[in-house]
């Protein structure tokens, strides 16, 4: 691989498998991902539920989990591969719990949003979706003042895949340059440019999706380069329980990646199980899940049920803790808004 792997860079593989990059912590010889396409003729081998439609790459056919973050379908995809593909099974001994992760040498290919972009930028005769994608970039890019050079095209398009039902998915690199482009979504809405979609509530909150011209399209957030600052192995994490809280979000800086990051204060437990010591206090809230990013503010009362964990230091420094939302072992893991900052 030439360059640094960010979170969402897509990974084809030897055997066929397509991964989507997690997050900014990798192994030196592995990258932490999640199965996103699965070759049609093993979805029989994995008793999970799929989208009606299909996907073509390569000369093959592709499925894709209806339900891409639940523990039950993350479970049943770890059993797939221990037994049919066990290298792509990774024993973490920074997360202490199984993963998948994709060893380098079986790494076909990896493709990267801005460079997706680029391959298309300038050509004049595109499919109409591809045509609608460029045109919408530059419009953003136009309108907010932000550099072509900081986004990027992800999903089917990035990989070029035949496609029944396809969206307009874009990265944006930088929290800075998300934020400003949210900002500039809503003066086009304005303006009558597009439409920004409410799919489910938790779109009034992230408000990045929108309707342009008939397509939609979903905006997310990736970590330039020097905004990374996750080294693998710099803390070695261990489960605690799991607990159900209320508390305060003191900063919500870097919730726009994945994993989103929440600062929160005043741990309050809502069950005799959930009370925790004053050294296991958690002073930080992380959502692996995609759905959990950017929907919080600074004074907002949330709920949580998450698992909470230790991170140790090198350095002999006491352990911090942390609550984990998409942990992977139980489905009854949220984050809910029980009071907005302003009420």
């Amino acid at each position: 691989m030439s360059r640094r792997i960010l979170d969402g860079d897509v990974i084809y593989s030897r055997d066929g498998f397509i991964f989507y990059t997690f997050g900014y912590e990798h192994p030196p010889d592995r990258i932490i991902a999640f199965l996103k396409y699965i070759p049609k003729e093993y979805s029989s081998k994995l008793n999970i539920e799929y989208l009606s439609y299909e996907w073509g790459f390569k000369g093959r056919r592709y499925v894709r989990p209806a339900k891409l973050y639940t523990a039950e379908n993350y479970r049943r995809i770890i059993e797939f591969f221990e037994k049919y593909y066990p290298s792509y099974v990774y024993d973490c001994p920074v997360n202490n719990r199984k993963l998948i992760a994709v060893p380098k040498d079986l790494i076909e290919e990896v493709y990267y949003p801005d460079e997706g972009l680029r391959r298309v930028l300038g050509i004049s005769s595109l499919q109409p979706i591809y045509r609608a994608a460029v045109d919408f970039i530059e419009l953003v890019s136009r309108v907010s003042g932000i550099g072509l050079e900081n986004f990027g095209l992800h999903g089917s398009l990035l990989l070029a895949m035949e496609s029944e039902n396809p969206d307009i998915d874009i990265a944006v690199y930088g929290w800075q340059n998300y934020r400003l482009v949210k900002q500039t979504i809503g003066e086009l809405e304005a303006k009558g440019y597009l439409r920004i979609l409410y799919e489910d509530p938790l779109d009034y909150r992230r408000r990045n999706r929108c309707v342009f011209r008939g397509y939609r399209v979903v905006l997310n957030a990736i970590r330039k380069p020097w905004e990374v600052h996750d080294i693998y192995g710099s803390v070695i994490r261990k489960s605690v329980k799991h607990v159900k809280f209320r508390a305060i979000v003191r900063n919500a800086f870097e919730s726009v990646f994945r994993p989103a990051i929440y600062i929160i204060q005043g741990y309050t437990p809502l069950d005799e199980d959930s009370r925790v010591s004053k050294e296991d206090t958690p002073w930080f809230l992380v959502s692996m899940i995609g759905a959990y990013r950017d929907i919080l503010e600074e004074g907002m009362v949330i709920e949580v049920s998450g698992l909470l964990e230790r991170e140790y230091l090198p350095d002999g420094r006491p352990y911090r803790t942390r609550v984990i939302v998409g942990s992977g072992l139980s489905d009854d893991e949220y984050i809910s808004i029980v009071r907005d900052k302003y009420s």
